[in-house]
């Protein structure tokens, strides 16, 4: 069922009798439509957007003067579309562009507009797709500059909602908490002082001041990851102190978010020593909590290599790199370009060695780098971001 709309005649109440059909025996067909409903085609303001209100189980992709166009009405007035149009769109171009059938510039286009989104379903929508090119950018010169892209999309929104749960209506509720926590993400400041200053108030008034339980989650793991061992010690003791299962690993997989290597470092030594404030039940969740920051996935893998016995007799706690693709995302294109250039002219020997392995156990980051990083960075640029 192929429904359609456009900036000549937006309609997004459509019925039966606004479907045209392509048959299960059809890979190919030509409609007849009139011609007031469709734009002209040489006015570059003007879009046509497909499968209306999502209602058929496929994606749609455009020319690209079209998602330019489309990305031009989201700019000066997103709500023409509805929340689920918007969506879709979001959703449609970013997997249309990560698998290669539409251009990674179209999905920045579209996603431009989000600065101006106060919804659920679209920020969403936008959320992984966003997250997984900052993973895939990591230690390259484009990490930053994309960064700072995010962060002007997020920050007026962040500072309209804020941190503190005013609303009772679950749909606000969630829209707020998604808001937050990429703002803490892309390392809005705003966002990280008003998890730590919460985290703050609980700690010198914990029989009087509650941290909403939507957003404990955050408070927690910002506030760690960006205090020390005073923080650090305090989730500890509240750990130890609480009998609710639900907050003690809440704030076990919370004390594994400090950056600092010397906690991390002392949270797996304590999982394993006699007497240890972690108790059995909960030592494969502060195990793999730490595992799963980047800045311990390889102090975890050192542990269990030098404690390897024990962990697997007696916690069954296995090295996650074994068994899962938990590996860091490490090498860039620009770092094998570099290695490659350099051992021409001399031997760099074991360092040349590790990064090689490095590079053979990714291929798949670096094949993703080398087909969009040039497009990524030459849009940042464009838009002033670099």
């Amino acid at each position: 069922p192929l429904t359609f709309t456009s900036s000549n005649n937006p309609r997004f109440e459509q019925y039966y009798q606004d479907v045209y059909w392509l048959h299960h025996h059809e890979t190919s067909k030509i409609f007849n439509i009139f011609h007031h409903l469709l734009p002209g085609r040489n006015d570059t303001n003007s879009w046509i957007l497909a499968n209306v209100q999502q209602h058929g189980f496929y994606r749609v992709n455009y020319h690209a003067d079209n998602w330019l166009a489309l990305r031009k009405q989201l700019l000066v007035n997103h709500t023409v579309f509805p929340i689920i149009t918007r969506s879709q769109l979001l959703d449609d171009v970013w997997n249309l562009a990560l698998s290669g059938h539409a251009n990674i510039s179209s999905a920045l286009e579209i996603s431009d507009y989000l600065h101006k989104e106060k919804d659920y379903v679209p920020w969403s929508a936008a959320e992984k797709e966003l997250k997984f090119v900052d993973e895939k950018l990591l230690l390259t010169s484009v990490h930053e500059p994309f960064r700072k892209f995010m962060r002007a999309k997020l920050t007026d929104t962040f500072r309209e909602l804020g941190m503190l749960n005013i609303s009772t209506g679950h749909v606000n509720i969630v829209t707020q908490l998604l808001i937050a926590e990429q703002a803490c993400y892309y390392g809005i400041y705003t966002c990280l002082s008003e998890a730590s200053r919460h985290y703050h108030l609980w700690m010198h008034n914990q029989s009087q001041y509650m941290i909403d339980p939507n957003f404990k989650n955050l408070v927690y793991c910002n506030a760690i990851a960006n205090g020390g061992w005073n923080e650090w010690n305090f989730a500890l003791k509240m750990y130890k102190k609480t009998d609710d299962t639900y907050e003690k690993a809440r704030l076990l997989k919370a004390m594994a978010c400090t950056k600092n290597y010397m906690i991390l470092a002392h949270f797996l030594a304590i999982i394993i020593e006699e007497n240890s404030p972690i108790s059995f039940d909960d030592a494969h969740t502060a195990y793999y909590s730490v595992a799963n920051n980047k800045f311990g996935k390889d102090l975890a893998d050192q542990f269990h290599m030098a404690n390897q016995e024990t962990l697997q007799n007696n916690f069954w706690i296995y090295r996650p790199n074994k068994y899962s693709d938990n590996k860091p995302k490490t090498v860039s294109v620009n770092m094998e370009a570099e290695i490659n250039k350099e051992s021409k002219s001399e031997d760099l020997g074991s360092v040349k060695l590790a990064i090689d392995q490095a590079i053979e156990n990714e291929p798949s980051h670096i094949k993703w780098q080398k087909k969009y990083i040039s497009t990524i960075a030459q849009w940042l640029k464009e838009k002033k971001y670099m």
